[in-house]
């Protein structure tokens, strides 16, 4: 009995056993099933930001355009071309100008959240619903 004992001792036989790499698989597994949703969320808030950014920077255009002409821009293509206003790609914009006031809306991708800005609402970028008109 102790000639098998020693012989195995002196075999040493390498590798993991199954039960170690269904340990290390089930760690690897709960580290992603904490990652995922988070990496998930932060798209998110990527795609808000996104969408806020540029209201942000189509207020700054139609204003320069309302400056130059005294009327703000009756569509976004009139924005972009005489604002230099280009929008994200991922984002999906609406604008509505009239000669005195202007809605504008982004929704940006994967977010479902809508911002808005009114002309009378001052500089802030608000969650609301999307624009329909020039004045909601």
């Amino acid at each position: 009995m102790f000639i098998a004992i020693r012989k195995r001792l002196q075999e040493r036989e390498e590798g993991f056993t199954l039960i170690e790499l269904l340990v290390v698989v089930i760690i690897i597994g709960i580290l992603a099933a904490i990652a995922v949703p988070t990496f998930l969320n932060q798209r998110t808030k990527a795609g808000d930001s996104v969408a806020r950014s540029d209201i942000r920077n189509a207020a700054i255009a139609a204003e320069t355009v309302f400056t130059e002409t005294g009327s703000y821009p009756a569509t976004v293509e009139l924005l972009g071309t005489a604002g230099s206003f280009k929008k994200s790609e991922s984002v999906t914009f609406a604008y509505f100008g009239s000669g005195a006031t202007y809605c504008m809306s982004a929704i940006g991708a994967p977010s479902t959240q809508v911002y808005r800005k009114l002309h009378s609402e001052g500089s802030g970028v608000t969650a609301a619903a999307a624009c329909t008109t020039a004045t909601s």
